[in-house]
């Protein structure tokens, strides 16, 4: 069995100041390296609109301004954002 050395974050090393010496690892089977992968959950939206970012290219690409797109929002969605958030 292939092993690979991976550098896990371990739960006792939290918190641990900065130091020269290298991150803790352990040796995990090549094997599991998808599954650890996909064990790990995704990343919540940083943003409010980035569930909608579609559906501002296409209202973008229908040539709506960004202040077109933020008063269709607050009117449909509900949602209140400032122009100048939809294009950051």
């Amino acid at each position: 069995m292939r092993l690979r050395k991976l550098a896990i974050p371990l739960p006792w090393a939290q918190g641990v100041g900065r130091s020269n010496r290298p991150a803790p690892t352990i040796n995990l089977p090549h094997s599991l390296l998808p599954v650890c992968l996909h064990a790990i959950p995704p990343k919540p939206p940083r943003s409010k609109l980035e569930p909608y970012c579609e559906l501002i290219r296409d209202l973008r690409w229908r040539s709506k301004t960004y202040r077109e797109i933020a008063r269709i929002w607050e009117a449909h969605v509900g949602l209140h954002v400032k122009h100048s958030t939809m294009y950051e």
